[in-house]
């Protein structure tokens, strides 16, 4: 039975160099990928995760995303190729509506300015599944 599991945070891009994300690390995914490869059920688990967050120890494969789009067209291009498909990842659902490209020009500002950033809700990956 081939399996796809997802965990860890999965971010969205401020600017270049900046993220929005959560505290949450995968733990849990992590650990329930070990458990099924180390099952006697002939399980073959692919997790996916950014880097940085918790890799279970064993695992048949480890993909990394690059936040929300990349983890969004990993898991809607590779769902098809499994059995199972356990999105446990923590996915951000405030995403910025336009991204600087680069990085935020910090220095256009004084201290105390507010900056104004449009968010939109993020599409949720589960229902493209």
């Amino acid at each position: 039975m081939k399996i796809l599991i997802s965990g860890g945070p999965v971010h969205a891009h401020l600017d270049a160099v900046k993220i929005l994300t959560n505290k949450f690390k995968g733990g849990l995914m992590a650990r329930l990928a070990e458990e099924l490869s180390h099952s006697s059920f002939d399980c073959d688990v692919t997790y996916l995760s950014s880097k940085g967050s918790k890799q279970p120890v064993i695992c048949n494969e480890y993909i990394h995303h690059n936040g929300f789009d990349d983890y969004r067209k990993k898991v809607v291009d590779m769902a098809d190729d499994f059995n199972v498909v356990i999105l446990g990842g923590a996915v951000v659902n405030l995403i910025p509506v336009n991204p600087w490209k680069g990085k935020f020009p910090s220095h256009n500002y004084k201290e105390g300015d507010e900056i104004n950033i449009p968010f939109t809700i993020a599409p949720r990956v589960i229902n493209e599944v």
